[in-house]
């Protein structure tokens, strides 16, 4: 007689409804009640202590995402601050190398006295030597007031971009700083008292002028790394 083999099939848990299963099975079961509460109570702290996991694994990419972000702002920062240096390095060399030149100037000037022949060239020539101890002065005088003046701007809340950069010919201007405002006159208010600060700091008035955005095409943050 031939027999039939009979295949087992395996039902697939699923791990929401294993809880339920478990409950059917002890129904089913000759535990004693106070054995079925005692698992289901340990059950109940187990499914708890998942849930809290869960939970806290599901925090985890949010808070690693804004940490990178907050990484990618300083990077951007960073980059932000080492162009300000260079400037600043970059007109200081400037200033430095016209002291050189003044220098240079200077001991020429004074080894033609040596040669002079009448008071009149004395003169001419000490007036040059007085004349390029003063651009000598000037030269160091900049790089102390444009060092205090940028500090002081950006120092201030207000300014979300202060930078030094070279003069052009026909903008005398080497030092600016960025601010927002709603209207025409916050601008002129932030204009008014950033100025007043500068003149503070430096200890005379300097000469500043305001650039105004008339229309936005583009804005969006730069990357400066990968």
């Amino acid at each position: 007689m031939a027999t039939k083999k009979i295949k087992k099939v395996e039902t697939p848990i699923d791990q929401r409804e294993t809880f339920v299963s478990l409950q059917k099975n002890f129904a089913d079961s000759e535990i004693s009640v106070e054995e079925k509460l005692k698992t289901l109570y340990a059950l109940q702290e187990a499914d708890s202590a998942i849930d809290k996991i869960m939970q806290m694994r599901g925090e985890l990419p949010s808070e690693v995402e804004a940490l990178e972000n907050e990484i990618a702002d300083l990077k951007a920062r960073q980059a932000q601050d080492a162009a300000v240096i260079e400037a600043y390095n970059q007109t200081i060399a400037e200033n430095r190398q016209n002291m050189v030149d003044c220098d240079a100037q200077i001991d020429k000037y004074q080894q033609q006295l040596n040669d002079i022949s009448n008071s009149r060239e004395y003169d001419s020539i000490n007036k040059e030597v007085e004349n390029q101890g003063l651009l000598r002065q000037i030269a160091q005088k900049n790089i102390n007031d444009t060092k205090a003046a940028g500090r002081a701007l950006a120092a201030r809340g207000e300014v979300t971009h202060c930078y030094e950069r070279p003069e052009a010919p026909n903008f005398p201007y080497n030092l600016f700083a960025m601010v927002h405002a709603r209207a025409a006159a916050e601008a002129n208010a932030q204009f008014a008292s950033l100025s007043a600060e500068v003149n503070r700091v430096v200890g005379a008035a300097v000469p500043a002028v305001m650039l105004l955005s008339t229309r936005e095409y583009k804005k969006t943050s730069m990357t400066f790394f990968a």
